[in-house]
């Protein structure tokens, strides 16, 4: 009874917090949608589910669950996001938290010339991948920890694929032309390639967030309904727990001998699998997904109790000591492995290893770096999603700006990990928006020229009149 009272009062803040971003007519474009969505998923639900149906955590074995630790965990989620409204509220004007669908009515030849070079990029970079099976990431050797100046420049041109997936959408929505839609087909056809031989459940719910938003960016054309949204959503989140819980008995036949494209046989894992009777490997994997869902709730549960290890200075600050990530290996030779993610694995679930990596969520590492001063986070993360708002006012101006927009949703609003997981992707991401920008004809603002800028660029025919004010 207390836990559900607890619960449901997280679910006022996370509604009250929701609402600071004015989006009816583009509401998956909101920047909170996803973070309360998994914030309501890791906490509330799992306070329900641990104290109730399945009170075992079966990932770390933490045993069943004190009733004042359940409490305190939802207690300090709720804090965490309403501070995050409070942050919002208080320092992002309210424009820019009033999202209104995208205003690109054509997409001019320069952008459509870019679109076309980064999907080429992109495609080139992904059939290289495939072709040296690099694209195993769970299966490579990671003795060494490092991959040559090649292999990275070939993976960071492939983590470009979700700026070129929403651009091409993008671009075919507004101009119809069949060359987008194929190129965005043939990008879609190699994110599930990679999903179903890396058994990758995230990709594919960033392909259905990828499409939720575009459609939500085209004033509802293709899905005319919030309802619509929901009932996509429902479906996809239904396709990816089937996925999830198949992908789980696919590890189990292919984890640890496959080293690679050459030892990997799809046809014959997919036989072995196909044969097992469904009920059986639900029955056998769904508590899996469970426990994937909800572990960021078991992960905070442990920090709350003092059972995990916080004595690491190289950690003091969080993910943070990741921007030294940033810095080329042959600029810093002896750059140790910076890894939040499987730092955590061992110093909360006490899981060794590379390949383990069971990562405890923003709110997760708020509470590691400042115990329950640790709230005030939900400050910064406000100043993050505002930041987000004040953007997205000049940025759908354009496909080439919406795109950039609906990549960074992709790249590091969805991934809930902790602070700056993806930020190399982030970065690139941006970097491609704003090289963009130089040859379009833009350089001013976050999203394109300021008026008197804009009006010498039409003048000396850069920008059509259409344009004028910003990208």
């Amino acid at each position: 009874m207390i836990v559900g009272l607890t619960s449901l009062l997280f679910l006022v803040v996370a509604g009250w917090v929701l609402r600071s971003f004015r989006a009816s007519r583009c509401f998956w474009l909101n920047p909170l949608v996803l973070p309360i969505s998994v914030w309501t998923a890791s906490y509330p639900v799992w306070a329900v589910v641990r104290s109730t149906v399945y009170p075992e955590d079966s990932i770390s074995g933490l045993g069943g669950i004190h009733l004042e630790t359940s409490l305190l965990v939802v207690l300090f989620a709720t804090l965490f996001i309403a501070l995050l409204g409070v942050s919002l509220r208080i320092f992002v004007p309210a424009y820019a938290r009033r999202l209104e669908p995208m205003a690109a009515m054509h997409v001019s030849r320069r952008e459509s010339v870019l679109i076309h070079l980064v999907f080429v990029v992109v495609a080139g970079a992904w059939l290289v991948r495939f072709w040296t099976g690099s694209v195993f990431g769970l299966y490579e050797e990671f003795e060494q920890l490092t991959h040559s100046l090649w292999e990275n420049m070939v993976g960071t041109l492939a983590g470009v694929v979700w700026f070129a997936l929403p651009a091409s959408l993008l671009a075919y929505g507004v101009s119809r032309k069949w060359i987008f839609l194929l190129e965005t087909l043939l990008l879609i056809g190699i994110l599930l390639a990679f999903a179903v031989v890396s058994t990758s459940k995230g990709v594919l719910l960033q392909i259905i967030v990828c499409l939720l938003a575009v459609s939500s960016a085209f004033r509802n054309r293709y899905v005319r309904s919030t309802k619509g949204s929901v009932v996509l959503m429902i479906a996809g989140i239904a396709g990816l727990i089937l996925f999830g819980v198949y992908s789980y008995e696919i590890r189990d036949k292919a984890y640890g001998a496959v080293r690679g494209l050459a030892g990997y046989d799809v046809r014959e894992i997919t036989d072995l699998v196909g044969v097992l009777p469904a009920g059986e490997v639900i029955g056998k994997n769904l508590p899996l997904v469970v426990d994937r869902v909800i572990g960021y709730g078991d992960g905070l549960a442990r920090l709350v109790e003092g059972s995990a290890d916080r004595s690491n200075p190289l950690y003091a600050l969080g993910s943070l000591v990741e921007v030294g990530n940033l810095v080329p290996r042959f600029v810093w030779e002896g750059r140790p492995h910076l890894s939040f993610n499987h730092y955590v694995t061992s110093a909360v679930w006490g899981q060794y290893g590379l390949l383990s990596e069971t990562p405890i969520g923003r709110v997760g590492e708020a509470f590691y770096v400042g115990g329950w001063f640790g709230v005030s986070y939900g400050l910064l993360y406000g100043a993050l999603f505002g930041l987000i708002g004040l953007s997205w006012a000049r940025l759908r101006k354009s496909v080439w700006g919406t795109a950039c927009a609906a990549a960074v949703l992709l790249v590091w609003v969805l991934p809930d990990a902790y602070l700056t997981y993806n930020l190399k992707q982030l970065v690139v991401v941006i970097g491609t928006w704003r090289l963009g920008l130089l040859v379009i004809g833009s350089c001013g603002g976050l999203g394109g020229p300021r008026p008197k800028r804009a009006a010498k660029l039409h003048r000396r025919g850069v920008l059509p009149l259409t344009l004028r004010g910003g990208l």
